[in-house]
């Protein structure tokens, strides 16, 4: 009994004072003000299709008020919430990002989301970052040997955009809805 007593006490010990770093971003990983691509904007939209504003960024929140066709609405801000992470991978070590990460060749390297372009916001040992990772038709151009072509996207990363929007009687509320507006991309 007691070589079984201590057996559970180091197994108890060990489980207890291990602590474990997580690998990846946490989840959902939010982004207040991020807007998920480029020439996004926050100002003035029209109103394409009537939509239903929440009171709140949930898809069962109640309704805090409807906007209708040819209305027009100010975007005030947004969320952008990665709801599932994407990977990206090195096939050599190399260094990422702004903050110039060392990586090892097959590390993970989390994906957020697309900032637009080829760039990306990633996650990559406990921080944020970006990193532009090129396509294969960039890289087929013979820039195999470039840093950015050194890295592949393995899997897609999934979001969700909620924008907080105000009315012209000054209500304001959520909407994921956004493709019922427009005026949204500021290149065009």
């Amino acid at each position: 009994m007691t070589k079984y007593l201590r057996a559970c006490a180091v197994v108890l010990f060990c489980c207890g004072c291990g602590r474990t770093q997580q690998a990846g971003p946490p989840i959902p990983f939010n982004e207040p003000g991020a807007c998920p691509f480029q020439c996004c904007t926050y100002r003035e939209w029209s109103v394409d299709w009537g939509t239903d504003i929440r009171a709140d960024k949930r898809d069962d929140a109640p309704v805090a008020f409807h906007v209708a066709v040819n209305d027009t609405v100010t975007a005030v801000t947004g969320v952008v919430m990665t709801t599932k992470a994407g990977r990206a991978a090195a096939t050599r070590p190399l260094s990422v990002g702004t903050k110039h990460t060392p990586v090892a060749a097959g590390e993970p390297i989390y994906l957020l989301r697309s900032v637009g372009s080829g760039d990306w916001k990633i996650w990559i040992k406990g921080q944020t970052d970006e990193q532009y990772i090129g396509s294969p038709a960039y890289c087929a151009s013979g820039k195999q040997g470039s840093d950015e072509c050194a890295l592949s996207v393995v899997e897609q990363p999934e979001n969700v955009w909620w924008v907080q929007v105000r009315d012209a009687q000054g209500r304001e509320g959520w909407t994921r809805e956004v493709d019922h507006f427009g005026n949204i991309d500021s290149c065009g």
